[in-house]
């Protein structure tokens, strides 16, 4: 990323105020003085850092106080360089999402915060993209084909940029206070129904982040006025808190299919629960004398092969609300739960080895939160 960012200090001539780009920065196409070629990101991007006789000074059109800059080079068309400039554009804002957001979960770590906090910042980490890239243009002077090799310049106008990310959060403002709104009027004994509009809140609180985020990257400022949707988010997390402190789970394993099959039910039923502990549940007997919710799993075993057998295992079952009656399906599965081996036996070892605490839980993270407030 340091590529990236040195190139976009290294625009530093500015243009007279109100001159269009494109025409400061020369008259016709003609040869970029490209004098270094970084692989950044593997996108095969280029970088000039130098001039010719003849030369256009294209580095002076983008003063990077006004606009992001990135070149995109390809040996196989002109569209794939300019597809490869815009990406670098954005992999720019991605890299100061991504440092903002694993700060984010350092702090809230080292704060001692709930451990779903630094989860939902792991999130935006990995689902950091800039999504107003059709605001990402080519400069067509740029367009220039050498030794074989299709160049492009990709900007993007940081006060046009930043004047959508603005728009766009406020809609998002709106709307999280909608669904916060929402889950509060949920009624306290309505633990599902309040895990549905907590998701839907909590979807838009990461919406909301991100926007925020991106409009800092762009802007290069803060994003001022967003205490009072902080403070909101923090009363429905205690809310959440609350309310998930009080789930008591029962586990309940039955034997496997086909019958005739056997399985290690102590490992099985310790992975479970300790992948339940670690989303915070409290895992109580194996019936609902025990415990609010039921969870009922039944491990299912597919065996396939000519030379050798596969085994292939998946947890099929419910979560039942004992209360009330009401179930939900489940069907987890993941590549590690599969084994290869001479005989039967063999591979049904080694996939049920594959079921692990870490294997487990991002599966009964997502299928749970359909029903509980588990994130």
């Amino acid at each position: 990323m340091s590529e990236l960012r040195s190139l976009d200090r290294s625009w530093h001539r500015t243009r007279q105020p109100g001159a269009d780009p494109v025409r400061a920065a020369g008259p016709g196409p003609g040869r970029l003085p490209w004098c270094a070629v970084l692989a950044a990101l593997g996108l095969g991007l280029v970088i000039g850092c130098g001039g010719g006789a003849g030369t256009p000074p294209l580095r002076s059109a983008y003063p990077p106080e006004r606009y992001l800059v990135a070149e995109g080079s390809s040996p196989g068309s002109q569209a794939e360089a300019e597809a490869r400039a815009r990406a670098a554009i954005a992999a720019q804002i991605r890299a100061s999402l991504v440092s903002r957001t694993t700060s984010a979960s350092e702090s809230v770590w080292q704060d001692g915060v709930e451990r779903h906090t630094a989860a939902m910042s792991q999130q935006l980490e990995q689902e950091a993209a800039f999504s107003r890239a059709e605001l990402i243009r080519i400069d067509p002077r740029s367009l220039v084909q050498r030794d074989g090799v299709f160049h492009a310049v990709a900007y993007l106008p940081r006060e046009e940029a930043a004047r959508a990310l603005r728009q766009d959060l406020q809609r998002l403002t709106a709307e999280f206070q909608r669904r916060a709104v929402a889950a509060d009027a949920v009624p306290g004994d309505d633990l599902p129904g309040f895990a549905a509009a907590y998701g839907e809140a909590r979807e838009s609180w990461l919406a909301l982040q991100r926007s925020a985020r991106e409009l800092r990257a762009v802007s290069g400022s803060q994003t001022p006025g967003l205490d009072g949707e902080v403070g909101r988010w923090d009363a429905l997390q205690a809310r959440r808190q609350e309310r998930f402190a009080a789930i008591r789970v029962a586990l309940a394993l039955q034997p496997p299919r086909p019958a005739r099959d056997r399985l290690d039910e102590q490992y099985l039923r310790q992975a479970l629960t300790m992948a339940l502990q670690d989303l915070g549940l409290t895992v109580r007997g194996d019936s609902c004398s025990d415990a609010a919710y039921l969870l009922d799993l039944q491990p299912r075993l597919d065996y396939r092969g000519v030379v050798g057998v596969v085994c292939r295992l998946e947890l099929a079952g419910q979560l039942r609300e004992c209360a009330t009656g009401d179930a939900w399906d489940l069907h987890l599965t993941d590549p590690a739960w599969s084994g290869e081996g001479a005989n039967a036996h063999a591979a049904r070892n080694e996939a049920a080895a594959g079921v692990t605490p870490g294997t487990l839980t991002p599966h009964l993270l997502t299928a749970l939160a359909a029903c509980l407030p588990v994130r």
